[in-house]
């Protein structure tokens, strides 16, 4: 049965223009039909009768927030290291005596899909709350062909559990495991020769990631994988120069990825080559933050090279604890140099381009049906007031999944 969300101040489609760029109607109304928005425009031009309504009560409505770069399965806490880096130790100083990635990888192989599911449940219904619908979740904490291949059995679960639309991304490239150590390009090999054939076979991984950096992978050995990966039909990532520059820029417009990540350390051609090839600059100012780095990302100077920028938590348990996708959107104002217009197209519509999707991130006939509405009038609140969370209401795929009294799943 159709329904009509109306009493909206303002509706923020995303898809605007130079003039109106988060598309703004005001006094807006939606129809939604199944899982699909059918009909976007001014409550008093709605063009028919609908007899099931949802009042949003003078709020604005904007599209399901999309983040588009998380680390959402794994086990084990790394807390004990944050105390370290408080005390001045680098986060590679912790890699290189045995902590950082491998740290989680002993902890995430050791548990069972069943116990990786209940972890993660309920980080999915907090990023419920803040209105996210779609997140894209990464591997790379499994490090061997079993534990890759049962992270991703964990986000297909994941997906049948709960409302969140996950992205699953393959990043058997984001360590060097123990088994390999000082036989890089062994490992290599296996993820080019037994890997990714498997990842393809199982058919959840719709992304490939690399992480391009010292003591990581090289651009080479990444140019190899993301070369396997894309004629096993999967779309390319890159952790690009997050903490030197390492080439993962280069790649990233080499394989014309979706995305490129983090860019700490990337420099006017790179930025240029990105532009060049439609890469999407991802900027992660949650893990800027929370490795108490001096400098933070100018994403002003991806704009102003003419690339498109999305924003992510980046969440994961050693450099980005934090699930909050406002509190990213925030720091990219106050550290990075957007505007908060540009923010918010960065978690809706240019991150769900990052994770490779045209059917959410807007408000427009034929698109999903995934809305988040809030309890204040003016979409700057979430941006002002750091103690609110603005949302008020969550749809997804048409059905109301959240509430300010009450969520549905994993509370």
């Amino acid at each position: 049965m159709p329904l009509l969300l109306r009493n909206i101040e303002k509706l923020l489609t995303m898809n605007g223009d130079a003039q109106n760029p988060l598309g703004v109607i005001q006094n807006a109304a939606v129809i939604i039909d199944g899982k699909s928005i059918v009909w976007v425009g001014k409550e008093d031009h709605v063009p028919y009768v609908v007899a099931e309504t949802f009042d949003c009560l003078g709020g604005v409505v904007m599209p399901g927030l999309v983040d588009c770069h998380t680390h959402l399965v794994f086990a084990g806490s790394r807390r004990d290291e944050f105390v370290l880096r408080a005390q001045g130790a680098t986060y590679q100083e912790i890699m290189q005596a045995g902590g950082g990635i491998l740290n989680t990888m002993q902890a995430t192989r050791w548990a069972t899909k069943e116990e990786l599911i209940e972890l993660a449940l309920p980080r999915l219904s907090r990023m419920l709350s803040y209105g996210v619908t779609t997140i894209e979740a990464k591997t790379g904490y499994g490090l061997s062909l079993i534990d890759e291949l049962k992270m991703l059995e964990v986000m297909g679960a994941l997906n049948q559990l709960q409302p969140i639309q996950i992205c699953p991304t393959f990043l058997g490239a984001h360590a060097i495991p123990p088994e390999y150590k000082n036989r890089a390009d062994d490992y290599v090999d296996h993820i080019i020769d037994e890997m990714i054939p498997q990842i393809k076979t199982q058919g959840i991984a719709t992304s490939c990631d690399v992480f391009v950096e010292r003591g990581a992978f090289t651009k080479e050995q990444g140019l190899r994988i993301l070369c396997a990966a894309k004629a096993a039909g999967l779309s390319c990532k890159v952790h690009a120069e997050q903490l030197s520059h390492s080439g993962g820029a280069w790649l990233a417009a080499q394989v014309s990825a979706l995305s490129a990540s983090h860019l700490e350390y990337a420099t006017d051609d790179d930025k240029k080559a990105l532009a060049k090839t439609h890469v999407i600059a991802e900027i992660l100012p949650t893990a800027q933050e929370y490795l108490g780095l001096s400098t933070a990302v100018s994403a002003r100077s991806f704009i102003d090279a003419g690339l498109k920028v999305a924003v992510a938590t980046d969440f994961n348990p050693g450099s980005a604890m934090c699930d909050n996708l406002h509190w990213a959107a925030r720091l990219s104002v106050t550290r990075c140099g957007l505007s908060c217009e540009e923010a918010l197209l960065g978690i809706t519509r240019h991150a769900a381009k990052s994770v490779g999707r045209d059917d959410v991130g807007v408000i427009q006939a034929g698109k999903k049906a995934d809305f988040c509405v809030l309890s204040s009038d003016n979409p700057w609140d979430l941006f002002y007031d750091w103690s609110l969370n603005p949302v008020r209401a969550v749809f997804k795929n048409g059905q109301e999944v959240v509430n300010v009294h009450h969520l549905t799943f994993g509370s």
